[in-house]
Protein backbone atom coordinates (compact mmCIF):
# COMPACT_ATOMS: atom_id res chain seq x y z
CA UNK A 1 0.00 0.00 0.00
CA UNK A 2 1.08 3.57 -0.65
CA UNK A 3 1.76 5.67 2.43
CA UNK A 4 1.79 9.42 3.04
CA UNK A 5 3.94 10.73 5.88
CA UNK A 6 2.71 13.87 7.64
CA UNK A 7 5.29 15.67 9.78
CA UNK A 8 3.71 18.15 12.18
CA UNK A 9 5.81 21.28 12.67
CA UNK A 10 3.03 23.81 13.10
CA UNK A 11 3.12 24.38 16.84
CA UNK A 12 3.69 27.86 18.21
CA UNK A 13 6.80 26.67 20.13
CA UNK A 14 6.01 29.18 22.87
CA UNK A 15 7.56 27.10 25.66
CA UNK A 16 10.86 26.50 23.91
CA UNK A 17 11.17 30.10 22.71
CA UNK A 18 12.18 29.36 19.12
CA UNK A 19 11.01 27.38 16.10
CA UNK A 20 10.92 23.89 17.59
CA UNK A 21 11.75 21.91 14.45
CA UNK A 22 14.96 23.90 14.01
CA UNK A 23 16.25 23.09 17.51
CA UNK A 24 19.36 20.90 17.41
CA UNK A 25 19.46 17.57 19.23
CA UNK A 26 22.74 15.64 19.06
CA UNK A 27 23.96 17.67 16.06
CA UNK A 28 20.80 17.26 13.99
CA UNK A 29 17.65 19.38 13.72
CA UNK A 30 14.48 17.94 15.25
CA UNK A 31 12.65 18.28 11.94
CA UNK A 32 15.37 16.21 10.28
CA UNK A 33 14.81 13.31 12.68
CA UNK A 34 11.13 13.20 11.76
CA UNK A 35 11.66 13.63 8.03
CA UNK A 36 14.37 10.97 7.95
CA UNK A 37 12.42 8.31 9.83
CA UNK A 38 9.15 8.97 7.98
CA UNK A 39 10.97 8.78 4.64
CA UNK A 40 11.85 5.16 5.47
CA UNK A 41 8.19 4.11 5.45
CA UNK A 42 6.34 6.68 3.31
CA UNK A 43 5.99 7.22 -0.43
CA UNK A 44 5.03 10.88 -0.03
CA UNK A 45 5.86 13.41 2.71
CA UNK A 46 3.99 16.57 3.67
CA UNK A 47 5.08 19.08 6.32
CA UNK A 48 2.36 20.77 8.35
CA UNK A 49 3.47 24.26 9.32
CA UNK A 50 2.29 27.85 9.20
CA UNK A 51 5.89 29.04 8.89
CA UNK A 52 8.00 29.45 5.77
CA UNK A 53 11.14 28.23 7.57
CA UNK A 54 10.57 24.66 6.35
CA UNK A 55 10.26 25.57 2.66
CA UNK A 56 13.86 24.53 1.98
CA UNK A 57 13.58 20.92 3.14
CA UNK A 58 12.36 19.58 -0.19
CA UNK A 59 8.77 18.71 0.74
CA UNK A 60 5.43 20.53 0.42
CA UNK A 61 4.67 22.74 3.43
CA UNK A 62 0.97 23.27 4.09
CA UNK A 63 -0.57 25.99 6.24
CA UNK A 64 -3.64 25.11 8.30
CA UNK A 65 -6.87 25.54 6.41
CA UNK A 66 -8.50 26.31 9.77
CA UNK A 67 -6.15 28.59 11.77
CA UNK A 68 -5.75 28.11 15.53
CA UNK A 69 -7.13 24.57 15.46
CA UNK A 70 -3.98 22.93 16.83
CA UNK A 71 -2.61 19.61 15.58
CA UNK A 72 -6.10 18.53 14.56
CA UNK A 73 -6.18 21.33 11.99
CA UNK A 74 -2.73 20.42 10.70
CA UNK A 75 -3.66 16.77 10.30
CA UNK A 76 -6.92 17.69 8.56
CA UNK A 77 -5.19 19.99 6.07
CA UNK A 78 -2.56 17.38 5.20
CA UNK A 79 -5.05 14.51 4.97
CA UNK A 80 -6.98 16.60 2.49
CA UNK A 81 -3.86 17.07 0.33
CA UNK A 82 -2.62 13.50 0.73
CA UNK A 83 -2.55 11.28 -2.34
CA UNK A 84 -3.00 8.13 -0.26
CA UNK A 85 -5.60 6.54 1.99
CA UNK A 86 -3.10 5.55 4.70
CA UNK A 87 -1.27 8.39 6.43
CA UNK A 88 1.29 8.18 9.19
CA UNK A 89 1.56 11.27 11.38
CA UNK A 90 4.62 12.21 13.41
CA UNK A 91 5.27 15.36 15.38
CA UNK A 92 8.65 17.02 14.84
CA UNK A 93 9.43 16.95 18.57
CA UNK A 94 9.77 13.14 18.95
CA UNK A 95 13.33 12.39 17.78
CA UNK A 96 13.44 8.91 19.32
CA UNK A 97 10.67 7.36 17.20
CA UNK A 98 12.14 4.73 14.88
CA UNK A 99 11.11 3.09 11.62
CA UNK A 100 10.43 -0.27 13.28
CA UNK A 101 7.71 1.29 15.39
CA UNK A 102 6.21 3.19 12.46
CA UNK A 103 6.07 -0.08 10.54
CA UNK A 104 4.33 -1.71 13.52
CA UNK A 105 1.70 1.05 13.44
CA UNK A 106 1.18 0.54 9.72
CA UNK A 107 0.91 -3.22 10.13
CA UNK A 108 -1.81 -2.69 12.75
CA UNK A 109 -3.83 -0.36 10.50
CA UNK A 110 -5.59 -3.05 8.46
CA UNK A 111 -9.34 -2.58 8.86
CA UNK A 112 -9.09 0.48 11.12
CA UNK A 113 -9.56 4.24 10.64
CA UNK A 114 -6.93 5.07 13.26
CA UNK A 115 -4.06 3.27 14.95
CA UNK A 116 -2.85 5.11 18.03
CA UNK A 117 -0.30 4.09 20.69
CA UNK A 118 -1.59 4.29 24.25
CA UNK A 119 -0.17 3.92 27.73
CA UNK A 120 -2.03 3.14 30.92
CA UNK A 121 -5.05 5.24 31.97
CA UNK A 122 -5.98 6.10 28.37
CA UNK A 123 -2.95 8.30 27.76
CA UNK A 124 -2.59 8.42 23.99
CA UNK A 125 0.11 9.42 21.50
CA UNK A 126 -2.10 11.01 18.78
CA UNK A 127 0.88 12.74 17.15
CA UNK A 128 2.55 9.43 16.34
CA UNK A 129 -0.32 7.55 14.76
CA UNK A 130 -1.94 6.32 11.55
CA UNK A 131 -5.01 8.06 10.11
CA UNK A 132 -6.99 7.12 7.02
CA UNK A 133 -8.15 9.73 4.56
CA UNK A 134 -11.81 8.75 5.00
CA UNK A 135 -11.66 10.57 8.36
CA UNK A 136 -11.71 13.97 6.65
CA UNK A 137 -15.40 14.70 7.32
CA UNK A 138 -15.02 13.62 10.96
CA UNK A 139 -12.02 15.92 11.45
CA UNK A 140 -13.87 18.78 9.78
CA UNK A 141 -16.92 18.27 11.99
CA UNK A 142 -14.80 18.36 15.15
CA UNK A 143 -12.96 21.48 14.00
CA UNK A 144 -16.12 23.33 13.06
CA UNK A 145 -17.54 22.46 16.49
CA UNK A 146 -14.38 23.88 18.12
CA UNK A 147 -13.42 20.54 19.63
CA UNK A 148 -9.72 20.18 18.89
CA UNK A 149 -9.12 17.22 21.22
CA UNK A 150 -7.95 14.40 18.96
CA UNK A 151 -8.60 11.65 21.58
CA UNK A 152 -12.30 12.61 21.50
CA UNK A 153 -12.29 11.67 17.82
CA UNK A 154 -10.96 8.19 18.62
CA UNK A 155 -14.17 7.37 20.47
CA UNK A 156 -16.40 7.87 17.42
CA UNK A 157 -14.34 6.12 14.71
CA UNK A 158 -12.93 2.62 14.25
CA UNK A 159 -9.76 2.92 16.34
CA UNK A 160 -7.07 0.35 17.05
CA UNK A 161 -5.46 1.18 20.40
CA UNK A 162 -1.90 -0.17 20.29
CA UNK A 163 -0.75 -0.83 23.86
CA UNK A 164 2.83 0.22 24.49
CA UNK A 165 5.31 -0.41 27.27
CA UNK A 166 8.50 -2.38 27.75
CA UNK A 167 6.43 -5.52 28.40
CA UNK A 168 5.11 -5.14 24.84
CA UNK A 169 8.54 -4.56 23.36
CA UNK A 170 8.12 -0.79 23.06
CA UNK A 171 10.14 1.51 25.30
CA UNK A 172 7.94 4.54 26.14
CA UNK A 173 11.11 6.66 25.89
CA UNK A 174 10.61 6.76 22.11
CA UNK A 175 7.65 9.09 22.69
CA UNK A 176 9.66 11.60 24.72
CA UNK A 177 8.67 14.92 23.20
CA UNK A 178 10.66 18.11 23.51
CA UNK A 179 8.70 21.21 24.48
CA UNK A 180 11.33 23.04 26.54
CA UNK A 181 15.10 23.41 26.58
CA UNK A 182 15.09 21.57 29.91
CA UNK A 183 13.41 18.56 28.27
CA UNK A 184 16.01 18.75 25.50
CA UNK A 185 18.76 18.49 28.13
CA UNK A 186 16.93 15.65 29.91
CA UNK A 187 16.65 13.58 26.73
CA UNK A 188 20.29 14.22 25.84
CA UNK A 189 21.36 12.97 29.28
CA UNK A 190 19.13 9.88 29.05
CA UNK A 191 20.46 8.95 25.61
CA UNK A 192 24.06 9.49 26.72
CA UNK A 193 23.46 7.32 29.81
CA UNK A 194 21.94 4.55 27.68
CA UNK A 195 24.93 4.64 25.35
CA UNK A 196 27.37 4.46 28.26
CA UNK A 197 25.50 1.44 29.66
CA UNK A 198 25.59 -0.28 26.26
CA UNK A 199 29.30 0.38 25.93
CA UNK A 200 29.93 -1.10 29.38
CA UNK A 201 28.00 -4.26 28.43
CA UNK A 202 30.02 -4.76 25.25
CA UNK A 203 33.39 -3.84 26.78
Amino acid sequence: MKITGIVLAGGKSSRIGTEKGLVSFRNKLLIEYSLNVVSLVADEIIISSNSAVYDGFGFPVLKDEFPDSGPMGGIYTCLKASKNDVNIVLSCDMPMVNADFLNALLAASEGFDVVVPWHEKKYFEPLCAVYRKNLLPVFKDFIQNKNFRIPDLFAVVNTNYLKIGKEFGVDPLIFFNINTLQQLDELTQMVDTDKENENEKTA
